[in-house]
């Protein structure tokens, strides 16, 4: 479990995780993550529950998510929709393409 509540981290480099078989939950909700890179997150086949701050979150590389537990539970806390529309794109863009995505306002 990795549960991210440090404002001074603001990006997740490249494979940083990758293959981290033990990893089943992240949260990001409470962190000023802004970019997450390429792989970051990849082949982490146990990975189920992936929580974000919209609000920050600009970039999220290319696969970062490929690979994570299918149906896997993605809930993103944005200001608004539009925000968290944007951040799904990014995420599915990524690689969580069959994730089950949801929702949480905050400011």
């Amino acid at each position: 479990k990795v549960n991210v509540k440090s404002s001074k981290l603001e990006k997740i480099d490249a494979s940083a995780f990758n293959g981290a078989k033990a990893l089943t939950s992240l949260d990001l909700s409470k962190s000023k993550v802004t970019t997450i890179g390429n792989s970051a997150f990849a082949n982490c086949k146990k990975l189920k529950t992936v929580k974000v701050n919209g609000n920050s979150l600009k970039t999220v590389g290319k696969n970062a998510f490929k690979n994570i537990k299918k149906n896997a539970k993605i809930t993103v806390y944005a200001k608004n929709k539009k925000t968290y529309n944007k951040v799904v794109k990014l995420l599915k863009k990524a690689g969580a393409k069959k994730a089950k995505y949801s929702y949480k306002k905050k400011k």
